[in-house]
């Protein structure tokens, strides 16, 4: 365990660095985009493969590599009593919307507490956290060659934990389940981002949202 921490000190510490040398030079790139640009390059010194999260198959099995880092993650944050809500594209792809992404964001309620437990998470884990965005981010990274996982405690649009919670899907992974964020809670969150690719990708949770309510509403009938 020790050594997995070493190694993933080494990548957080050589992104970090990457990111202070290169974000004044690339003002147009967004400052997330870019720590997880210079993530998936530099993993590979320190023997990650880059793979992406694929959406769920209706009715299917779980097969999805970074699903498995996720139930590692549910697993582990259950021993240190972390709650969380799975976001971002990561959220969308468990829906079933045509996203892909290699990293998973998880919105935890921000209390006194909840960063010791990160870090609690961290250590079993064996990865490595830090502030990707600065000292004054709303937001924590637990960095390892084969995951990199976001902790966001301020969502853009301003939305609570407990409101989001009263709306989650729990989806099962094997024998564990976890919270993820709805549809709508997602829409509302990336229509109050103003950049393209946010846009883009809100553009395909609305469609997601119009099939899902058209099957709903054809389940109903048939009943």
């Amino acid at each position: 365990m020790r050594a997995s921490v070493k190694k993933s000190k080494a990548l957080a510490d050589e992104v970090a660095r990457w990111q202070r040398r290169l974000a004044p030079r690339l003002p147009d790139i967004d400052p997330h985009d870019l720590h997880l640009i210079l993530w998936s390059l530099l993993r590979r010194e320190h023997g990650g493969e880059l793979r992406f999260l694929l959406p769920r198959r209706a009715g299917g099995a779980v097969t999805s590599f970074d699903e498995q880092v996720l139930l590692k993650v549910a697993q582990a944050a259950a021993k240190v009593k972390l709650e969380f809500i799975v976001t971002g594209n990561a959220a969308a792809a468990m829906h079933g919307a045509p996203v892909e992404t290699p990293e998973i964001s998880l919105f935890v309620d921000n209390t006194p507490g909840s960063k010791g437990k990160i870090r609690a998470l961290a250590r079993s884990l064996g990865g490595a956290v830090s502030r990707p965005l600065g000292a004054a981010s709303e937001m924590l990274s637990l960095l390892t060659p084969d995951a990199l996982i976001y902790f966001v405690f301020k969502l853009p649009n301003g939305q609570q934990f407990d409101a989001m919670r009263s709306r989650v899907s729990q989806v099962r992974i094997e024998n564990q389940f976890v919270q993820v964020a709805s549809l709508e809670d997602l829409i509302a969150a990336k229509g109050t981002v103003g950049c393209l690719k946010d846009q883009q990708t809100l553009e395909v949770l609305k469609e997601s949202l119009r099939h899902k309510r058209k099957l709903e509403k054809q389940a109903r009938k048939s009943v």
